[in-house]
């Protein structure tokens, strides 16, 4: 039989040891190694997260700001033909009113529907809606409305034809869908649109007969372009974005 040479306890218990210190250092190595990759990867991740909000944020808030300007011409566009209507229809405001008495009246007529457009600084966030009538050869304003536009929107120019307005009262008549449009400093609510025969005064008129289109244009600071709102004489009234 060959000689087997046996290890001394001692020896034994030393190469356990060895073996234990070891492992634990290939242990202790990985745990060090994982836990450093773990630390780059989350950091890249959130980098990620943070790279993608922004990106979706900026565009959703560019996609809030360009629907907001849209809705305002909208909103416009849409007032204006409710106003046009109103006057196609007669309509007087509610039965037995100033306007539209109990008992039928000749000496209160319906003058029409007007919505006032202001590009002036102070007035160009909003516009006026209001019905127009002639009571014993007074004309009085009812039912006025402010209409305030969006938040960030203003009406930045009005042009009538290839002129440039600071203002225009755009006038609706009964039984008509026609506009004429109107000097604000010399019709409602301040002035008349009646002379003293009772019929309209055409020098108050923006413009002769037959008067061009008026082009409203609406704007934001954050948000490039505008939104053009196109108010034809035959009454006819667009929005677009040139």
């Amino acid at each position: 039989m060959p000689f087997l040479k046996v290890k001394s306890d001692k020896q034994q218990a030393t190469s356990r040891n060895l073996v234990k210190t070891y492992h634990l250092s290939l242990i202790t190595y990985h745990f060090k190694l994982k836990l450093g990759f773990s630390l780059i990867e989350l950091l890249i991740v959130i980098s990620i997260f943070g790279i993608t909000a922004s990106v979706i944020t900026a565009s959703f808030l560019n996609f809030e700001r360009n629907q907001r300007l849209k809705n305002a011409a909208l909103q416009l566009k849409n007032d204006l033909r409710l106003v046009q209507n109103n006057a196609l229809s007669g309509n007087k405001g509610v039965v037995g009113g100033t306007c539209n008495p109990t008992s039928p009246n000749p000496a209160i007529l319906l003058v029409g529907w007007y919505v006032i457009l202001d590009a002036g600084l102070g007035s160009n966030d909003k516009y006026t809606i209001s019905r127009d009538c002639n009571v014993s050869g007074t004309e009085q304003s009812f039912d006025t409305k402010t209409v305030l536009l969006p938040r960030g929107v203003t009406i930045s120019a009005i042009k009538y034809g290839v002129f440039t307005k600071t203002s225009v009262n755009i006038l609706f008549q009964p039984l008509t869908q026609s506009a004429t449009f109107w000097n604000t400093a010399f019709t409602p609510p301040s002035g008349q649109f009646l002379n003293v025969n009772g019929d309209l005064d055409q020098s108050k008129l923006t413009g002769s007969i037959p008067q061009d289109s008026v082009s409203v244009e609406l704007s934001s600071q954050q948000v490039p372009g505008v939104y053009k709102v196109i108010i034809q004489p035959s009454g006819e009234t667009n929005e677009s974005k040139p």
